[in-house]
């Protein structure tokens, strides 16, 4: 008789799956991180739970820009997608 194992997602790239593991995590503050080095030597952590918070927790510039949506935005992918979530809130057409 074979025992089900749990399902454990993976994905190949770290940046993903440092997303996956901290949402799948019920978003946890302090326990998932991005390090970010750079060849010139600056290193910087960020906790990961910031890529999903909602405008209230962004910076001015952040929460105007995401006020600025207005028709078809291109969104680049750089994050969790809460820009792209936050900019289909306010009637844009985010793709």
């Amino acid at each position: 008789m074979t025992v089900a194992q749990p399902l454990t997602l993976r994905t190949a790239d770290a940046w993903g799956q440092l997303l996956l593991d901290c949402h799948t995590a019920g978003l946890p503050r302090d326990a998932y991180f991005e390090i970010c080095e750079r060849d010139d030597g600056y290193i910087s952590g960020y906790d990961a739970v910031g890529f999903f918070a909602g405008p209230d927790a962004w910076p001015a510039l952040d929460r105007w820009a995401v006020d600025q949506v207005s028709g078809r935005v291109l969104e680049l992918g750089g994050g969790a997608g809460r820009w792209a979530v936050a900019g289909q809130g306010r009637g844009g057409e985010i793709v």
